[in-house]
């Protein structure tokens, strides 16, 4: 039987053919006219989607009668309308997939607010005197990390061989990610929490 694959944005080609290869169905719904989308829909077994603005998700989902599994672009699932989707649907994330940009951007971030630099130019004895912006030392400094997903391992890793950072990881498990992060502290839901417990 074949699989009917719904993607709500335009494939690579690529990645379009790859699927065809496998002798699915698969509609794209940026290529298709307001009919032939809700044809597809009705079908889809399996949806790939940026669900976020582009596609209502919430607003859609009781037209996917079929759908069995949802596969996000993103690499969170947390701002799928989780209450709409029905509990036997299978949600897979893109988890991982940008995880070294985006320790990029937040290096370039930390090294801002590190700097001062998030701050107009100010004179001197302001810019040194202000605890704000006063510049601040990085290498060897202690990082803490939130989260030891692939983003925060690649955060904790740039720390460490680039500025040789004494890394501590904060994750909701209480395993330890890698040896990039020398301590891990073990923390429930931040809610819920009376406090963390560090494991040596």
């Amino acid at each position: 039987m074949v699989t009917t694959i719904v993607s709500t944005v335009e494939l690579p080609e690529r990645a379009r053919e790859m699927l065809k290869g496998y002798g699915v169905d698969l509609y794209e719904l940026p290529r298709l006219s307001r009919d032939e989308q809700l044809n597809a829909l009705s079908k889809a077994e399996v949806l790939l989607c940026w669900c976020g603005r582009e596609f209502d998700l919430a607003g859609n989902i009781g037209l996917m009668r079929r759908l069995k599994v949802i596969q996000t672009f993103s690499a969170g699932v947390d701002h799928l309308p989780f209450s709409a989707i029905p509990s036997n649907i299978e949600i897979y994330s893109n988890a991982g997939a940008y995880s070294i940009p985006v320790a990029e951007h937040a290096w370039a971030m930390i090294l801002t607010l590190a700097k001062g630099l998030h701050r107009p130019v100010l004179n001197a004895r302001e810019y040194l005197g202000n605890e704000l912006t006063s510049p601040r030392k990085v290498f060897e400094a202690t990082l803490l990390v939130l989260g030891t997903g692939g983003i925060g391992r690649e955060i904790a890793r740039i720390g460490k061989e680039g500025f040789r950072t004494y890394n501590i990881g904060i994750n909701r498990s209480g395993s330890s990610p890698s040896t990039l992060m020398r301590f891990i502290l073990r923390v429930g839901y931040l809610r819920s929490c009376r406090g963390p417990t560090l494991w040596r």
